[in-house]
């Protein structure tokens, strides 16, 4: 062997020996399947909890029941999902859900025309976009803190629909009760709604530039740790 020989052995060896070592840390495996996994794993753990001590809540017709009791407070999660990963929070949500809910229902007890069906679907929307803008607006323009403006217009909300209707919205028109209490097979439509509007934000948020706007930076740091280990 040459002494070019010699100096490449050694050098290979000290590269080699700069490599560190991966060793296999059970602790830190099982805290980041907790943190990814956790409430799933929570989820699964009361359901088998449940279906073993209570066998009626592993029937069909309880589970429908569940989803469709969660099927409102689903939807509105899905929009909090955004503003939550904008490094933001709303806690007018249920106050603007009841402002448009009861819009809604003065439009649902008129007879069914055309303009009547409109309003009594559009126009809620048109509330709950007008109500988040105003909110983003506040924080992003004038420079409050989100938790302050949300909780200011949570009282202003309510504030708004008691004095608009005091007594609860009955006598809806029966097209508009269809939405609410029929189902399509055995799957009550707010389920269908929920899992619709759930499907677009992971379609949204995965596919879309619009969507990654809102990935906070902590996230897109470790997808591109492991972009880089793979």
């Amino acid at each position: 062997m040459g002494k070019s020989d010699t100096i490449a052995d050694t050098a290979t060896q000290k590269a080699t020996a700069e490599i560190p070592k991966r060793t296999f840390d059970f602790k830190s495996l099982v805290s980041t399947i907790l943190q990814d996994y956790g409430i799933y794993i929570a989820l699964a753990g009361v359901v088998i909890f449940f279906s073993i001590f209570i066998p009626r809540f592993r029937m069909m017709r309880n589970v429908i029941l569940v989803l469709l009791q969660v099927s409102v407070t689903g939807i509105m999660s899905i929009g909090m999902l955004f503003v939550i990963l904008a490094a933001g929070i709303d806690l007018s949500v249920g106050a603007t859900l009841a402002v448009a809910g009861m819009i809604s229902g003065v439009y649902a007890q008129m007879e069914p025309t055309a303009f009547s069906v409109i309003l009594a679907l559009a126009f809620p929307l048109v509330i709950g976009l007008f109500c988040g803008l105003f909110n983003g607006f506040v924080v992003s323009h004038m420079g409050v803190a989100p938790l302050i403006v949300t909780l200011g217009t949570m009282y202003a909300y309510r504030g708004f629909v008691v004095w608009f209707r005091v007594n609860p919205i009955y006598n809806l028109s029966s097209w508009y009760r269809v939405i609410g209490q029929h189902t399509i097979g055995p799957v009550p439509i707010p389920v269908i709604i929920l899992l619709i509007i759930a499907v677009l934000a992971s379609v949204v948020l995965n596919f879309s530039r619009f969507g990654r706007m809102f990935m906070p930076s902590a996230v897109t740091g470790r997808l591109q740790e492991q972009q880089e280990l793979m």
